[in-house]
């Protein structure tokens, strides 16, 4: 609670007790335009594969949230300092997610105000407030994120997501028409527990057509997730690095990076799509659903306009300016974070084992002054990390701080899926 009251957060409480897993409640009211209009159009900034929106909580200041379709209830993890936020009455819960922790404690509070764009309002919005901020988005995404929002938009509109000019139309599902034009895939959703599922093709470096059932996953950064044994013919890849793969509510989730072939959408497919095969340890509690093969995420939904219809069950597709673009990854073995997401600090956070930068004495906790002979204070957090994505062979020259001391490495990236 020591945070809480730093952050100077307004919590009425009713009542408190601890509860098992939130799963399968519906708490919130609904969503509605505040006039009679078929969309509003919400614009948003896509930094690491994941959608930023700013919307407001009881008259708060506009502050950003994440749109991920793989949550169920709105989450606020941080609120920045000197603000204040007001939610109403609340109990303690304890909920689960990835990662290899036991879970955590959070707040459950009800009956709060949402806004979102100019038109858009929920009077009765039920969120959670974590007690810690275990996710770190803005300290991996170099801007500061206050909260994750999903479901409830998802239920209410018919969600377009134009990635190429950074914008949702949020649309009336009563008033939407949808194009007849040929360029537009559509595919059926079912649901699980309100999360939406897409069945997809994958081709495996085998040569196997293997059929999958995908979380449609819009808060995920990678392109695709495949849990192995969860189909007879996903096992564990034969070519892969070892490699970090997030952050979830448990903690650190650890796996294989690699890739498949092809990702089929009906007669299109997205080809060497780089595929993370998370350890069981991190996936064990969402493989209770045990249909479940895996996610699609923003690495691949980014290559479309895609249009999520919760009210008719089924996802669209249309191929977008980044279709073709070739799916690239951390080539470095650096993974970076930003302590201060305000400042542009880059500290070290991993370092993959037997990776380029490992090879050259790279340690977790260096911090970043320069890159190619240029302030590293000169770049977005974006930038820093594209410089690992380039290409095979390119050199990389860095200097380092570590306990006062100025450290030089140089190194080349090395593809290795």
């Amino acid at each position: 609670m020591k945070e809480f009251i730093r952050r100077e957060i307004l919590l009425f409480f009713a009542f408190i007790f601890v509860v098992n897993v939130l799963q399968g409640q519906s708490f919130a009211n609904k969503y509605f335009f505040d006039d009679n209009r078929d969309y509003e159009k919400i614009p948003f900034i896509f930094s690491g594969n994941q959608i930023i929106i700013k919307l407001k909580i009881n008259d708060s200041k506009p502050i950003n949230f994440i749109l991920d379709s793989g949550v169920k209830t709105p989450i606020i993890i941080d609120v920045p300092q000197f603000d204040t936020i007001k939610v109403g009455e609340v109990k303690k819960i304890k909920i689960k997610g990835l990662g290899e922790g036991k879970g955590s404690e959070a707040l459950i509070a009800y009956k709060n105000r949402i806004n979102i764009g100019n038109h858009i309002i929920n009077n009765n919005q039920t969120v959670l407030v974590m007690l810690e901020d275990l996710f770190y988005l803005s300290n991996r995404l170099g801007h500061q994120i206050n909260g994750i929002i999903g479901f409830d938009i998802f239920r209410d509109f018919i969600v377009e997501i134009n990635y190429d000019h950074q914008y949702l139309k949020l649309h009336n599902p009563y008033k939407y028409k949808y194009s007849k034009s040929k360029k537009y895939i559509s595919k059926d959703l079912s649901f699980n527990r309100g999360k939406p599922y897409v069945h997809l093709n994958v081709e495996m470096p085998d040569g196997d057509l293997v059929p999958v059932k995908l979380l449609v996953d819009t808060g995920g950064s990678d392109a695709l997730w495949l849990f192995h044994n969860s189909h007879e013919e996903i096992g564990n890849p034969e070519k892969f690095i070892p490699d970090f793969l997030g952050r979830g509510l448990n903690g650190d989730i650890y796996g294989k990076r690699s890739r498949v072939n092809k990702l089929y959408f009906d007669d299109i497919f997205l080809k060497e799509v780089t595929a993370s095969y998370p350890d069981s340890s991190s996936v064990s509690f969402v493989m209770m659903h045990k249909e479940r093969n895996g996610s699609i995420g923003g690495g691949a939904l980014s290559r479309f306009k895609v249009i999520i219809d919760y009210t008719n069950k089924k996802i669209t597709f249309k191929k977008g300016r980044k279709f073709r673009k070739k799916f690239q990854y951390n080539m470095s073995g650096i993974e970076f974070y930003m302590p201060y997401p305000e400042l542009p600090i880059y500290e070290v956070h991993s370092v993959r084992e037997g990776s380029p930068a490992s090879k050259e004495g790279v340690k977790v906790g260096d911090v970043l002054t320069s890159i190619n002979y240029i302030k590293a204070s000169s770049f977005s957090f974006p930038e820093i990390m594209a410089k690992f994505q380039d290409r095979d062979g390119r050199r990389i020259r860095m200097s380092l701080s570590r306990n006062g001391e100025v450290i030089k490495v140089k190194f080349s990236l090395k593809k290795e899926i």
